[in-house]
């Protein structure tokens, strides 16, 4: 199923779902392993999208800033803080489209996984919810 989501919620949902895939789980269950298989699947796409809004980030970083040779960095020059904001609040909110296997309601109700509020609500988007009758 394509899924559009923004370079921002990428993140917000990485953080999430790197916590839930953290949690110890003992893959001998079926549904466990199941699970854990499409979260990474899911976590990999989302990787390779960050990836390339993160080289878009710093190619604006680099068009709008100077190398700090010290350091071995690059700053956004003060003068240009502006329209680098600008841009990077473009980059962050465009919609990226992803081809995701959405992980069945009743393979995540039955894992029998522990996931909080917030990282459900991160994976929310990820959930083939059953059709209301």
């Amino acid at each position: 199923m394509e899924i559009k989501i923004t370079g921002e919620d990428i993140s917000n949902t990485m953080n999430n779902i790197s916590r839930i895939a953290s949690k110890p789980v003992k893959l001998i269950d079926a549904q466990k392993f199941k699970l854990a298989y499409r979260i990474k699947r899911i976590f990999d796409k989302l990787q390779s999208s960050f990836s390339d809004v993160d080289k878009k980030r710093i190619a604006l970083i680099k068009k709008y800033g100077a190398e700090d040779k010290e350091k071995s960095n690059w700053n956004v020059k003060p003068e240009n803080m502006d329209i680098f904001h600008k841009e990077l609040k473009i980059l962050l909110s465009s919609p990226e489209t992803l081809d995701i296997e959405l992980i069945p309601m009743d393979l995540l109700v039955n894992s029998g996984i522990d996931i909080s509020l917030m990282e459900l609500a991160s994976i929310e988007q990820f959930v083939d919810k059953p059709k209301e009758a």
